[in-house]
């Protein structure tokens, strides 16, 4: 009788010790749910403020592309000046007037200064780049994101390309000067030159082409990634809380029953 009594009490015991442990596991996993939707909104103003960046260094360096096309466009204007003068002057080579009229050292300084701010505009654009190639590195490293990798081989190829610019504008600012000083008695080594800046040129713009098209491929993935992580942290949010509300069912289903067997 007294064993009976025994067992009964430390049923009893256990019993209400599985109630509490049950209330528990309720308690821990409404905290889990709130805990999931709540890292799920920390998670996205993360991934957001990480994509506003990349945008916006994608954003600044198209700006600057578009600063380095326009310098490139200037240069083209320039030596076209340049190419109409020694056309003109080709008709009279022996009036050295007329050649001091048409291609006084201003118009070469002209071409050489225009080189020049593309040179310095340049710079300032690897700088941002470098800084934008840090920032992807670090993101893309990060599970499940995925954004175009930079061609650094392009990037190093339009620096050289305007190191080759400055290169023939030189140049062609030595031929102009010797030409002016009588040193040359033609104008062909002005037109070669010439011509070797114009092919220098449209290099350049298609390497602008090809980096502004990379840059805006990179805006457009950042901004469907924004929506992509959306989608996918709240499948991985209800998926969890579905998880959280079936424990949360199982123990009231245990509650109820341990709560029949105390009240019996």
């Amino acid at each position: 009788m007294e064993q009976k009594e025994s067992n009964n009490i430390w049923r009893r015991v256990w019993v209400i010790t599985a109630i509490i442990i049950c209330v528990l596991v309720v308690i821990l996993s409404l905290a889990g749910i709130a805990g999931t939707w709540i890292g799920r909104g920390v998670a996205i103003n993360v991934n957001d403020s990480l994509m506003e960046g990349v945008d916006l260094l994608a954003s600044a360096g198209r700006q600057g592309t578009a600063q380095l096309s326009n310098g490139v466009s200037d240069i083209q204007s320039t030596v076209g000046e340049v190419e109409s003068a020694v056309d003109q002057v080709a008709k009279n080579i022996s009036d050295k007037g007329l050649v001091l009229t048409l291609l006084p050292p201003e118009k070469e300084q002209n071409v050489v200064d225009a080189a020049d701010k593309v040179g310095e505009t340049l710079e300032s654009i690897t700088s941002a780049i470098e800084a934008a190639l840090d920032l992807y590195t670090a993101i893309d490293d990060i599970p499940l994101i995925n954004l175009p990798r930079p061609d650094d081989a392009k990037v190093q190829s339009l620096g050289d390309n305007i190191q080759e610019i400055n290169g023939s504008v030189d140049r062609l600012a030595a031929d102009i000067q010797e030409f002016r000083d009588g040193a040359s008695s033609g104008v062909s080594d002005i037109s070669t030159a010439i011509g070797q800046v114009y092919d220098r040129l449209d290099v350049a713009n298609q390497n602008l082409f090809e980096l502004d098209s990379y840059l805006t491929d990179v805006q457009t993935q950042a901004n469907e990634w924004q929506n992509q992580f959306r989608t996918i942290t709240a499948v991985a949010s209800i998926f969890v809380s579905v998880i959280f509300i079936w424990i949360i069912y199982s123990q009231i289903i245990l509650i109820l029953i341990y709560w029949k067997e105390i009240k019996s």
